[in-house]
């Protein structure tokens, strides 16, 4: 497939991270944009790849490092690449390394934050869980939502109930506007210590909570904790 040059339009963008989280063989990075010191539109940097998945040195910053979340950083990006399940999309230069030029500090993501009434459509639901599906087709535009919860709790558990100890998963269930949700996370922070403790329940007060609609998977799209910020994860 041929990567698309700068003569396509390309800009540099900057954003605060709000995830970068596993997807299929990479990585998905999202944040905001700053725009002129404020919150500007969603912004998800993409591969040229069919999962749209980043590599570890497509995502790599010039100190060396992956992005973390807070971070404020600029990419280079050849074009826009909206797909209908995910508006937000720009497709990045491979070639041109990312840079962080500074960090949002904890106390400020509450003005980041959106205000939707409930997570896309609800009523459909996995095995493990809850209001966490939708049929591929019946979303357009955005894909992306930032949060504020006052309590969730972290499931540790079985992928399957056949699959033995050494496959886990970590879900995320919590109440936003009355409504429940349990949803799978992706944030390989919280993954890599959760995956160290007994398989049970864990709760943490306070969070704000990225949310991302997943690729279509056997005909239905899903919604994932992309990423979990609490005060604790940034002391």
């Amino acid at each position: 497939m041929a990567i698309p040059t700068a003569a396509d339009g390309a800009c540099f963008k900057t954003l605060v991270c709000f995830a970068n989280s596993r997807k299929q063989g990479g990585a998905c990075v999202a944040g905001k944009e700053l725009y002129k010191g404020k919150p500007g539109d969603w912004m998800r940097p993409v591969s040229f790849r069919e999962t749209q998945a980043l590599s570890p040195e497509e995502r790599c910053c010039r100190d060396g490092k992956e992005p973390e979340l807070l971070d404020i950083i600029t990419v280079k990006c050849l074009r826009r690449k909206p797909a209908r399940h995910q508006g937000e999309n720009w497709l990045i230069d491979p070639g041109c390394r990312w840079e962080v030029k500074g960090r949002l500090a904890w106390r400020n993501p509450g003005r980041w934050l959106d205000s939707p009434g409930e997570l896309w459509a609800v009523g459909g639901s996995s095995h493990h869980g809850k209001n966490n599906k939708l049929s591929a087709g019946d979303l357009t535009g955005s894909s992306l939502a930032l949060i504020y919860v006052d309590k969730i709790c972290l499931y540790v558990g079985h992928k399957a109930p056949e699959r033995d100890d050494y496959s886990r998963v970590v879900r995320c269930g919590f109440i936003y506007n009355n409504i429940e949700y349990i949803f799978d996370v992706t944030d390989p922070f919280i993954e890599a210590r959760a995956f160290y403790k007994e398989i049970g329940h864990y709760p943490i007060n306070n969070c704000i909570l990225c949310i991302s609609i997943s690729n279509c998977y056997m005909g239905y799209y899903y919604k994932l904790v992309s990423g979990i910020l609490y005060e604790g994860r940034f002391l």
